[in-house]
């Protein structure tokens, strides 16, 4: 993601998180509905009882930035995931594009993807290695050094 989408996604956080602040004063009964209207005609009236709420609960700044990561996650991984159904399944047994091993008729072919970085994928080397062994009418197609990259 760049850094103008970032900023944008950001604003309308912030944005959308100052009407919650309000709404929520409101609704708890900090800010009579009455007394709202009177007196939250002005910007500035408005920006210093957000600035008041977001200093009396700062744990919701905590809560905001862990609901944004997770959302950048899950559009991240539906980037990936778009990204590899695109590529198709045929890419994924070329061996221009991944070292495969096994028959070209082979039933079931086991994709992997890993990064040499990886500890993980680096401890399930063994694995693959005895999967590889017992089956001998399975493929396997290994793409590596990805870094989370598809």
């Amino acid at each position: 993601m760049d850094l103008k989408t970032t900023l944008k996604l950001a604003a309308g956080g912030v944005a959308l998180f100052c009407m919650g602040a309000l709404v929520t004063a409101l609704a708890i009964g900090r800010l009579p509905v009455s007394s709202a209207l009177a007196t939250l005609t002005g910007r500035a009236q408005i920006e210093q009882v957000v600035h008041d709420y977001l200093l009396a609960h700062p744990d919701i700044i905590v809560e905001m930035t862990s609901r944004l990561d997770t959302q950048q996650a899950a559009a991240e991984d539906k980037a990936r995931s778009d990204a590899l159904f695109q590529i198709g399944a045929k890419a994924l047994v070329d061996p221009k594009v991944a070292y495969v091993e096994g028959p070209a008729n082979a039933k079931i072919t086991v994709a992997e993807f890993f990064d040499y970085r990886c500890p993980h994928c680096k401890a399930s080397l063994p694995a693959m290695l005895d999967l590889a062994a017992k089956n001998k009418d399975g493929r396997i197609a290994s793409f590596g050094g990805f870094a989370g990259r598809v």
